[in-house]
């Protein structure tokens, strides 16, 4: 505080004066009150001394800047007034330094300019209220949002006239709610109208109480949040998830059917993953037992999968192909193995399963059927020439046999060459059903018949150590067959199981209708027996068929029997004869317990059928007609002129089909029948068979082969072929044909 004189040097200071200007009491008693103002403060201050001295108002408190003794500037908050001193009226100046207030109101200013542009350049929309939800602050983003020019265009404005009114009340409720209850309003998602760009945003609204000092709400505090692209993203991502998950099921829908087994190994051999197909392959690969689940046997890492180790297949290179063969019992697996992963090792593997037994054991099937192929166009290739042979052998035997005074020594020769022949012509005939070649004389017949009289027959051979029985319902059992062919079969089956029980036993026949299931499949072709069979099944209480034998079974002349004691063509022809019918064939044996073999045949829905056998009636004898025989063996040719001249036939020969037309064009009205080889030079049976039925309708025609080539036949017959004779025929047989077909009987 000091006071001057009326000519403004001071008369009075205080300490504290002097401690603020920084000159001593003596300097400032002898300086004017001007002395420490800086100079274009002075006139201000001058006039308003002059003004309070003549009783002006002026302002009693300003802020001022004064110079220290030592230059410096100190900012000081003054005051003037009018005070008597010494009974006469003098000014005085009070001054206070505010150097820290002015400090301090910097500072605030500072973080006051700072807090507004950050809020002004944050991209949230941050905004407070009153409580009456007026705008008292906001932002440069709130203020854009809200199509306002400026923050200062926002202030005093209410929801209502900025938000449509449903919008506005929304806003409002809930701000009172923040006022009323202190609660604040955390990350509500909101869909609201940029006004700026007309397009509708999702914001973020949180809203909090805005307390002043003594803690009493006065309002609210707001940020907005942009989250559109989040909620983009966040669609993005739920549609891609689905897309994924829907991904996932189709592929666990694939994996689920895909027939190979799919594993997923890690580097340890732990599994991670394994379809259905992989946990059944693994059931029986890693040793777990029947019934045994998946889990417990594969707690510990795999090390083998069935006969190989396990680095092995990760490791090494198939020794041929693809794929690694893995045994693990009696069941065959291929298995490949693929690295997963970047780097020099593999992090997992990823590995494919393929059982493929029973691929196996088709192609041990198809392998054998070629084999049976293979044998059987060989006994087709040789059978022709073969009965050539045999006929000759067969004819003039029998026909030597039919002279009379024949001496009982030669006859007893003779007799056994025939006897040997038959037997060389029915081992070709067992050659020829084995290969499916030999011609059928199929009709429709009832099994029951047929085996019943076989099973007679069996009753009076078997040995009475063997217990026979024969079983069937009261189903129908018609099937199209050739009679002497299925006997043939049955009594195959039958002695076989004779043989296998030297000490006794039981031989069981059952006949029955079976349904198709995927438990019949034959054991030769593989195939599923489908639709509806009937079935012989031939069973044994025997030894049973050794695992290293069944597959070769059906296998022409292999025989497990002593030298001597059998050819190997029984269960041979009976394949033969069974797929010659159509049917299919099944095997099960079990050792020390026995074996049931079971044919399969089509069925047929016929009612009458005709026996299975007919008796044989004696050969009938000729009348004198001409038959002409066209045959390219010259022996043969003369066997059928001796044996046709013996039954009182005239007879003319002809080594070829051409030949026969040239004896035909002189002698057509004498020939009453052509008894023609089918496979001839320069002109063969078939071809000759059409020029008759061209040029001489009128004379019948039968056929002789020694080729198995039935459907062909048949389809001759159908054209106006009379009959066929297989090679070699015997004496009876041919008197037979050619009686019945020159007396005009169908067959």
């Amino acid at each position: 505080m000091a006071i001057a004189d009326e000519n403004a040097y001071r008369i009075y200071v205080n300490q504290r004066f002097s401690e603020i200007t920084g000159y001593s009491i003596e300097e400032l008693l002898n300086m004017t009150g001007w002395d420490f103002i800086r100079s274009e403060d002075l006139p201000k201050l001058e006039q308003r001394m002059k003004d309070r001295m003549a009783g002006k108002p002026v302002n009693t408190l300003y802020d001022r800047i004064i110079v220290r003794k030592d230059g410096t500037e100190v900012p000081v908050e003054m005051s003037t007034t009018v005070t008597t001193w010494r009974g006469k009226k003098r000014p005085m100046v009070i001054i206070r330094d505010i150097t820290e207030r002015k400090r301090v109101e910097h500072s605030l200013v500072e973080e006051r300019n700072l807090l507004r542009t950050v809020i002004d350049n944050l991209p949230d929309n941050i905004f407070a209220k009153d409580t009456e939800s007026r705008f008292v602050l906001g932002n440069v983003a709130v203020a854009y949002f809200m199509g306002a020019a400026t923050p200062e265009e926002l202030l005093g404005k209410h929801d209502s006239d900025l938000h449509p009114q449903e919008l506005a009340e929304q806003y409002h409720a809930d701000e009172q709610e923040v006022v009323r209850t202190g609660a604040p309003l955390i990350n509500r998602e909101e869909r609201l109208m940029n006004h700026a760009t007309g397009r509708q945003e999702w914001q973020s609204i949180t809203k909090v109480p805005w307390r002043d000092s003594s803690g009493e709400i006065v309002g609210i505090v707001g940020i907005g949040r942009d989250i559109t692209a989040r909620k983009q993203a966040e669609g993005e991502r739920e549609l891609l998830l689905a897309q994924i998950r829907g991904q996932a099921q189709q592929l666990a829908k694939v994996m689920s059917t895909v027939p190979e087994g799919v594993l997923l190994l890690d580097a340890k051999g732990q599994v991670l993953m394994a379809n259905p197909a992989a946990e059944g392959d693994l059931g029986v690969l890693v040793g777990a037992q029947t019934g045994d689940t998946l889990r417990p046997s594969l707690e510990q890492a795999i090390t083998h999968l069935g006969d190989r180790p396990l680095v092995e297949l990760l490791t090494s290179p198939p020794t041929q192909g693809l794929w690694h063969e893995v045994m693990a019992g009696n069941r065959t697996f291929e298995i490949i193995a693929r690295p997963m992963g970047d780097g020099p090792e593999a992090e997992e593997w990823v590995l494919v399963i393929n059982d493929v037994t029973q691929e196996r054991e088709i192609q041990r099937r198809i392998r054998q059927q070629e084999r049976l192929a293979a044998v059987g166009q060989l006994a087709a290739g040789i059978a022709h020439d073969f009965n050539n042979i045999m006929a000759v052998i067969v004819l003039y035997t029998q026909m030597e046999l039919s002279m009379p005074d024949v001496p009982p020594r030669l006859r007893d020769r003779l007799e056994t060459i025939l006897h040997q022949a038959n037997l060389s012509t029915e081992l070709v005939q067992q050659i020829l059903d084995f290969s499916r070649r030999a011609v059928l004389e199929r009709r429709p017949m009832d099994l029951t018949l047929l085996l019943k009289e076989i099973v007679k027959l069996l009753e009076r051979t078997v040995p009475e150590s063997i217990e026979m029985g024969f079983t069937y319902g009261t189903d129908e059992y018609t099937v199209n067959a050739d009679p002497t062919r299925m006997q043939q079969v049955i009594m195959n089956l039958a002695v076989n199981a004779r043989d296998v029980m030297s000490e006794g036993g039981k031989l069981s026949i059952t006949l029955s209708r079976v349904a198709a299931t995927d438990e019949i499949r034959c054991v030769t072709c593989g195939e599923v027996v489908g639709e509806e069979w009937i079935s012989i099944a031939v069973t044994d209480t025997g030894s049973g068929i050794p695992p290293d034998v069944l597959p070769h079974i059906f296998e022409p002349f292999y025989t497990t029997k002593e030298v001597g004691k059998g050819t190997g063509l029984g269960l041979a022809q009976v394949h033969g004869i069974v797929k010659q019918h159509e049917g299919h064939i099944d095997v099960t044996t079990k050792m020390e317990e026995g074996t049931t073999f079971i044919v399969y045949l089509p069925t047929l829905m016929v009612h009458e059928v005709a026996e299975p056998s007919r008796a044989v009636e004696g050969a009938p004898r000729g009348h004198g007609e001409t038959v002409l025989v066209v045959e390219d063996n010259a022996n043969m040719r003369e066997a059928f002129a001796h044996i046709l001249e013996l039954l009182n036939y005239q007879v003319m020969i002809a080594p070829n089909g051409r030949d026969a037309l040239n004896i035909l064009e002189k002698y057509a009205d004498h020939v009453a029948l052509v008894l023609s080889d089918l496979v001839m030079p320069a002109m063969g049976g078939k071809a000759l068979f059409y020029a008759l039925k061209e040029q001489y309708p009128e004379i019948k025609m039968v056929m002789l082969t020694g080729h198995p080539m039935e459907q062909e036949l048949q389809g001759l017959q159908t054209e106006g072929l009379s009959g066929y004779l297989l090679k070699p025929p015997n004496m009876e047989q041919l008197a037979q044909m050619v009686d019945r077909v020159l007396r005009g009987e169908s067959e």
